[in-house]
C-alpha cells in the first residue's frame, strides 16, 4: 500500500466525503418533506374540525397551501440530489472534460439554489400564518 502525502489529494476520501454531505442533505429535505406534509394533514384536520369563521380559518388555509408548496419543492430537492449524483457518475463513467462536468454543477447549483431559497420562504410563510390563525383563534 502506498503512504499518501500529506499535500497530495486523496481522492478516494473526498468521494466519500461527497457522498455522506449528499446522503445528509437528502436526509434533511426528508425532514422538511416529513414536517411539511405532517403540517398539512394536522392544519387540514384542524380546519375541518375548528368551525371557525372564515375570516379566522383563512390563515391556517393558506398556512396548508404554504406547507403543501413546501413539500413539492422538497420532492423538487430530493430529485436534483439525485441528479448531482447523476452527472458525477456520468462525469467519472463517461471520461468527461472538467470543464462539462463543471458547467454543468454550476447549472445544478443555480437551479438547486433557487429552489431552496424557496423552500425556506413557503416554510416560513407556512409558519406565520399558522402563527397567525393561533392569534385569531385566543382574540376571539
Amino acid at each position: 500500500m502506498q503512504d499518501q502525502q500529506p499535500s497530495q489529494p486523496n481522492v478516494e476520501l473526498g468521494f466519500r466525503l461527497l457522498t455522506s454531505a449528499l446522503d445528509e442533505a437528502a436526509g434533511l429535505f426528508k425532514l422538511y418533506f416529513t414536517l411539511s406534509t405532517g403540517a398539512v394533514v394536522l392544519f387540514i384536520n384542524l380546519l375541518v374540525q375548528s368551525h371557525a369563521s372564515k375570516l379566522v380559518a383563512a390563515p391556517l388555509a393558506l398556512s396548508i397551501v404554504a406547507f403543501g408548496a413546501e413539500a413539492a419543492i422538497c420532492l423538487r430537492l430530493l430529485s436534483a440530489l439525485l441528479n448531482f449524483r447523476v452527472i458525477l457518475g456520468g462525469g467519472f463513467t463517461t471520461g468527461a472534460s472538467p470543464e462539462s462536468v463543471q458547467q454543468k454543477m454550476d447549472e445544478w447549483r443555480k437551479r438547486s439554489m433557487k429552489q431552496g431559497r424557496w423552500l425556506e420562504r413557503f416554510f416560513w410563510i407556512g409558519m406565520a400564518f399558522a402563527l397567525l390563525f393561533v392569534a385569531a383563534i385566543f382574540c376571539r
